[in-house]
């Protein structure tokens, strides 16, 4: 869904199912892939899921397979008032006099309703390179708000919460009730059996006879 978003206005239905949303996939599956290595803490994908499907929605959707009928139909005020509009930019339009036109003639010389359309129906790239632009300001604005939030929660001691509450669940320890009914949770168990879920320190462990020599 997240791979076709940004797109499925001005994309034929082939190019979202046999293209678009693949990469989408692929795409989620990278950086799902990329933030385990490195050990980021993103348990519910959603980096990969709407940053990386949405980017290529956003890119490679519009920029790339976005139809000229569909551009037409969505955002020039039907087809046919389209067609018309896109052949006075394609073509030189003459005024009474004959003289040219110089707004339009511009356009004629360039590219004309093609700016609009994805490279793989002709456009001329202009589209493709907006999409860019965009994703860079969308994800320069992301990243700066999150900084902003995820450091102040951090100053103040908020960002994260006791390993204890993790291995209990946040459900009941700050939330007030298990989030399932269909499973006992820890915070009903023993502390003992709470203790046996919790990490084990990685220094391994001294036996009497070597505190002695100690």
């Amino acid at each position: 869904m997240v791979g076709v978003a940004s797109c499925a206005a001005v994309v034929e239905v082939w190019a979202a199912v046999f293209v678009v949303a693949p990469l989408a996939v692929l795409c989620s599956w990278a950086l799902d892939a990329l933030a385990k290595r490195h050990w980021i803490d993103d348990p519910l994908r959603a980096s990969a899921v709407h940053w990386g499907s949405g980017a290529v929605s956003l890119v490679v959707g519009v920029g790339v397979f976005a139809s000229p009928k569909l551009v037409a139909d969505v955002y020039l005020n039907g087809y046919d008032t389209a067609r018309d509009r896109c052949a006075s930019l394609d073509g030189l339009v003459k005024n009474d006099d004959d003289s040219d036109r110089v707004d339009y003639a511009h356009r004629a010389r360039t590219s004309g309703c093609r700016d609009f359309y994805g490279v793989a129906h002709g456009g001329s790239g202009r589209q493709l390179a907006w999409q860019v632009a965009a994703l860079g300001c969308y994800t320069a604005w992301a990243l700066a708000t999150s900084a902003v939030v995820f450091v102040g929660l951090r100053a103040a001691g908020l960002l994260r919460v006791k390993l204890e509450d993790e291995v209990r669940g946040l459900d009941v320890t700050h939330h007030g009730g298990s989030a399932y009914e269909w499973y006992e949770p820890l915070a009903a168990l023993p502390e003992a059996q709470v203790e046996k879920a919790l990490p084990v320190s990685e220094e391994p462990a001294t036996t009497d006879e070597e505190e002695g020599k100690a």
